[in-house]
């Protein structure tokens, strides 16, 4: 599942070709983070990547979190989040 969230920026400023865009209502600059969000629901376990803008790591985690349990928890509601974790660049290289 691959969900694509900018909060309240306004993406008539997104570039298309890059990975910010500008918030109008600060001027500051936020980044796509991709977060993964390792779940459990009885016996069944699974991840799903979710693709957010945010300023900080921390920041795409919060907001992850929050859009993931928004459009899972009515339909499974014993659902429970295992892991939360950002893939950064870093991360990507090691990987690769």
């Amino acid at each position: 599942m691959m969900v694509f969230w900018a909060g309240d920026a306004v993406l008539d400023n997104w570039s298309g070709g890059g990975n910010t865009l500008k918030t109008s209502k600060e001027g500051r600059e936020m980044r796509r983070w991709t977060v993964i969000i390792d779940w459990v629901d009885g016996k069944a376990e699974d991840s799903d990547e979710i693709a957010v803008f945010a300023k900080t790591a921390s920041g795409a985690a919060s907001k992850a979190r929050a859009v993931w349990s928004m459009t899972n928890r009515a339909e499974w509601p014993l659902i429970e989040i295992q892991k939360v974790f950002v893939v950064t660049p870093k991360r990507l290289r090691r990987l690769a």
